[in-house]
């Protein structure tokens, strides 16, 4: 009897701890779009060290030019992709939950009549994909912990949270004392 499929849309899967040595060691995904056909995800607590003027050419709005930019996931890591909250859909947003959408369409965040209503926007360097039965395999196998988040977390700027150590640590057990562990762990 195979398994009913189950949607892990808009929840964050957690490095278990079994991902070290992987580009997701430590990694809280937001997972943006999942169905039969494989999912989509950004790693939410990545940051690189450069803001979005200075990897972009377009015309930048003012209030976008010192935007962080996250390493969203190993995928495609030239490209720029876009998890905004919107009072609008526009044609390119896909709808994640209610009012938060992931685009790749950087010109329609900048348009005129989106600066003022989108809410909240985090740029991402790439985004973590898996095929058909990839990710289903990876929670069987345990290598992720599933969680729910709210849209306020997804979004928090100040003071910036991750939300990896967070979650690990209100865990308790094992999962505290992975949360106490420095990334790379020649810092230690």
């Amino acid at each position: 009897m195979s398994q009913k499929f189950m949607s892990l849309k808009g929840k964050l899967l957690l490095d278990s701890g079994e991902l070290m040595g992987s580009f997701f060691h430590q990694s809280a995904v937001y997972i943006c779009e999942h169905d039969e056909e494989g999912a989509v995800g950004l790693v939410l607590n990545h940051p690189v060290s450069v803001n979005l003027s200075e990897i972009l050419v377009l015309n930048i709005p003012e209030v976008f030019r010192q935007s962080a930019v996250k390493l969203g996931g190993p995928v495609m890591q030239k490209n720029i992709f876009c998890l905004l909250r919107s009072k609008v859909k526009k044609d390119s947003f896909r709808e994640v939950v209610p009012s938060v959408y992931l685009t790749s369409s950087i010109e329609d965040i900048f348009e005129e009549d989106s600066l003022e209503r989108v809410e909240d926007v985090f740029f991402f360097l790439g985004y973590a994909g898996w095929s058909p039965g990839q990710l289903e395999e990876e929670v069987a196998r345990k290598a992720w912990l599933i969680s729910t988040v709210r849209t306020m977390e997804v979004f928090q700027k100040d003071p910036p949270l991750d939300l990896w150590k967070d979650r690990m640590y209100h865990l308790g057990g094992k999962y505290r004392f992975l949360a106490m562990t420095p990334r790379n762990l020649y810092d230690n």
